[in-house]
């Protein structure tokens, strides 16, 4: 039980916060209006977000980039791609970002009685950090060797998109890949929902391969990857018409 004291302080933290972030005053304007001193306020207030009395939520305005969303759908026959910015240059928020992106169409995707299958590696961990509660009924999880699942794909290991796909999306060692426990790639063409996120220039050669294997139905990446995933795709074009000639 809190004491009397205890009980005080509490309410002296939410009294200070409530001014501070609902009544907009500023620290000095509290500080006079409460007889306290101006680092006071500034510890209440610090005191208030610790204590879980203030959540502060950054909405993220639409940004858009039609244009080359539709030529990345348009080129890959995706049913829909999005592409975000990389606001900051900081990879861990722009990977929760896409993240958040596919989490909120994951729920049109994923109906009752369906089996999901889920990838390993840093985009999938923070993908399970941003989902929300869903009142789905039935459905499977499954983790899938290699990365490749019915609704999910984690391009972040592209080690194994090189070692077992070439750059057209096909089986690139036949022998190897009889070695390996995971699900075929024609199986996985089948699947009616592919959704593919990544992040990071880095990773344009291995999600290229994915694309051109008709493994993805839904992406999500950021704008940098997404330029260069085009850029890579028509110096490949190009490079066959001049074959042709």
């Amino acid at each position: 039980m809190p004491t009397g004291n205890d009980q005080y302080r509490v309410n002296q933290i939410l009294r200070v916060a409530k001014l501070y972030y609902e009544l907009h005053l500023s620290q000095i304007e509290i500080a006079r209006r409460e007889h306290l001193s101006k680092s006071t306020v500034s510890r209440l207030i610090k005191a208030a977000l610790d204590m879980g009395m203030v959540q502060i939520a950054i909405v993220e305005p639409k940004h858009s980039f039609t244009a080359v969303e539709d030529a990345l759908t348009a080129r890959f026959g995706l049913k829909k791609a999005t592409v975000l910015p990389d606001v900051v240059g900081n990879r861990d928020i722009l990977r929760r970002d896409i993240c958040a992106a596919l989490a909120e169409d994951l729920g049109r995707v994923v109906a009752n009685g369906s089996v999901v299958g889920v990838a390993w590696g840093n985009t999938m961990s923070t993908l399970g950090k941003v989902l929300s509660k869903t009142d789905r009924q039935g459905v499977s999880v499954i983790q899938l060797n290699g990365g490749l699942s019915k609704a999910l794909y984690e391009t972040g290991t592209a080690a194994v998109v090189r070692d077992f796909v070439d750059a057209a999306g096909q089986v690139a060692d036949r022998a190897l890949d009889a070695r390996v426990v995971a699900t075929p790639l024609a199986t996985i063409r089948r699947i009616p929902n592919k959704l593919v996120a990544a992040a990071g220039t880095e990773k344009a050669a291995a999600v290229l391969a994915c694309l051109r294997g008709g493994m993805a139905d839904y992406l999500y990446i950021d704008k940098p990857l997404a330029a260069e995933i085009l850029r890579l795709d028509a110096a490949k074009n190009n490079q066959k018409t001049k074959k042709r000639r």
